[in-house]
């Protein structure tokens, strides 16, 4: 009985562990997406023009976005990492038994 509750546990770690995974990656890949946008955004602002100005109101609304994006990718792997115990922690109790 116990081992069946060990294993139904187990198998709720690894499909959290795995959901955080995927959340993770989109994460990541949103947070490059936007770098890349600063990334250009800042290229174009370097060439003067009319336009400067308007581009240039734009960038702390980017920049924030992309901070937001970094934090919650490292907060999904900070929430991974002690899924990751976790499940470690239930092989070994499941290995006494």
């Amino acid at each position: 009985l116990k081992v069946e509750r060990l294993e139904e546990t187990l198998d709720k770690l690894n499909e959290e562990f795995f959901e955080l995974t995927v959340q993770v990656l989109r994460s990541q890949e949103e947070g490059e997406l936007l770098k890349q946008e600063l990334r250009m955004h800042k290229e174009s602002t370097a060439i003067p023009s009319v336009s400067h100005v308007d581009r240039a109101q734009g960038f702390p609304e980017l920049l924030d976005s992309w901070a937001t994006k970094r934090d919650e990718a490292r907060l999904l792997e900070i929430q991974r990492s002690c899924i990751a115990q976790r499940i470690e922690e239930t092989e070994a109790e499941l290995l006494c038994l």
